[in-house]
């Protein structure tokens, strides 16, 4: 009973720190996303995510998702994009201090047609947009 007291803590302590990334691009299952062009087919958003909420002014990094996004401290700024805009993959990462079995993925993407975000990174949470999967973009083709 103890050591199962003792587990949940630490998985409890596990989720209170702050999420790093690293990049997985290189990975064969992966490496086809780097390049990929996509375009927005409806409205979707970009939130502005402070890390230090301590100091809510200062972007840290975007996040792109379907609407009506998130809320919290953390959000500083919320923008609506709409369909039609262009994103770029420059990198996939993977959560490198996530549980274990965990695997949350994320798509760094410069806003091709916006460069309104180019100052901090731009990622998609492959938990609440499934690039692969979604009816929220569509792989642009090349020539097109």
């Amino acid at each position: 009973m103890k050591y199962a007291i003792v587990a949940c803590l630490l998985l409890a302590m596990m989720g209170c720190k702050s999420k790093e990334f690293r990049d997985v691009s290189a990975e064969a299952s992966l490496s086809h996303f780097i390049g990929t062009t996509y375009k927005t087919k409806k409205e979707l958003i970009i939130c502005g995510i402070a890390r230090n909420t301590q100091n809510p002014k200062i972007v840290d990094y975007y996040t792109l998702m379907e609407l009506p996004g998130i809320n919290g401290p953390e959000v500083i700024s919320r923008h609506v994009i709409p369909p039609n805009t262009i994103v770029k993959t420059i990198r996939v990462e993977r959560c490198s201090n996530c549980l274990p079995f965990s695997t949350e993925l994320r798509w760094v993407v410069d806003v091709l047609s916006d460069r309104t975000f180019k100052d901090h990174p731009v990622v998609i949470d492959a938990g609440r947009i499934d690039i692969e999967k979604t009816n929220a973009l569509v792989k642009v083709e090349a020539g097109t």
